[in-house]
């Protein structure tokens, strides 16, 4: 089972609390607070500060009292996380928020355990504090089509001295990381009008509906699954995964997930509940399990041993296990 703090993956936000911390840093300029989606069409060309603030200030809703979140957004190039922009506080941001030591640490972390191929994939990083949850990570696209990532971190659960904290913040960096390779361009298709429609809060439930069931049409028209966001496409890691694992659940299992009824009808078919609640996690948990099954979070069944079996009968994924152990083995050292 997970501990106090969850993952989350697309369209979530990072949510959490931060602890004191210390830095010696430069003054950075601050965005102002204010309630922002994700901006979905991303912009690879940013010419000034002024784009980076208006760029930055929309990778997380700020909430309505800024005293409750700050944020430090970066938009790593090249290997680099960069310069950071404080987003989301009018006030000063808490110690955490502004130790950019801690932060590059965190994304040098980050680096070792996803693979070059597909950490090239995040342009925005978020590290974050907020008071209202205890949400852990997050991955979210920040185009219509999944090429382009934001990743996120929780830095209130952040303690590299702590062996136990610090296995499970690897753990979890890799179940993000999971997501990102199961649900990017390669793997699956966004329909851009569905895509577009989720954000648009004039659009009403009835329109939207109807543009969702489109979506579904399309994707069916292609031999895909639809799980009402993605369609996952014949062949990709998440389609076969599915088709082995979820599909025997029956018709309406994406709903009968989320409600957690397919885990409690199913508990002995998943390494722990958040697997069951979708078949994209269960994929995410599974594969941090596959690297990492000595963790408590994991509970290893013999429906887990035909999981694994499933990933390693893919050689590409058992390449990236190849570099992500490796990673894991540097990062502990």
């Amino acid at each position: 089972m997970l501990n106090t703090l969850r993952r989350i993956t697309i369209l979530g936000l990072l949510l959490a609390t931060v602890s004191c911390g210390s830095s010696d840093l430069p003054t950075v300029t601050q965005v102002p607070s204010a309630a922002f989606s994700v901006d979905r069409q991303h912009n690879h060309e940013l010419s000034s500060a002024k784009d980076l603030e208006s760029f930055a200030a929309t990778g997380a809703e700020c909430g309505i009292d800024e005293r409750d979140v700050a944020t430090m957004v970066y938009l790593p190039k090249d290997g680099e996380l960069g310069n950071g922009v404080i987003g989301c506080s009018v006030m000063r941001a808490p110690a955490r928020v502004r130790d950019r030591q801690l932060h590059r640490q965190l994304w040098t972390i980050s680096q070792a355990l996803i693979p070059d191929q597909d950490e090239g994939r995040i342009e925005r990083v978020i590290l974050a504090q907020d008071r209202r949850s205890d949400t852990l990570a997050f991955v979210a696209s920040l185009d219509n089509r999944g090429h382009a990532w934001e990743y996120g971190l929780n830095l209130d659960a952040v303690n590299l001295k702590n062996k136990d904290v610090f296995e499970e913040l690897l753990s979890t960096i890799i179940h993000e990381y999971a997501h990102i390779l199961s649900l990017n361009d390669t793997q699956v298709i966004y329909d851009p009008v569905q895509q577009l429609a989720y954000e648009d809060h004039t659009i009403s439930d009835v329109v939207y509906e109807t543009i969702t069931i489109k979506a579904e049409r399309n994707c069916l028209g292609q031999s895909g699954i639809y799980d009402g966001d993605a369609c996952y496409m014949p062949g990709s890691h998440i389609f076969e995964f599915f088709m082995l694992f979820w599909d025997g659940y029956g018709d309406n299992v994406f709903a009968e997930a989320v409600a957690g009824e397919v885990f409690d009808q199913n508990p002995d078919d998943f390494v722990n509940d958040y697997a069951g609640s979708a078949p994209t996690e269960d994929f995410a948990e599974t594969f941090a399990a596959w690297l990492m099954p000595e963790l408590e979070a994991f509970e290893i069944k013999a429906s887990t041993e035909e999981k694994f079996q499933f990933f390693n009968s893919r050689s590409e994924l058992r390449n990236l296990r190849h570099q992500i152990l490796s990673g894991l083995q540097a990062v502990r050292n």
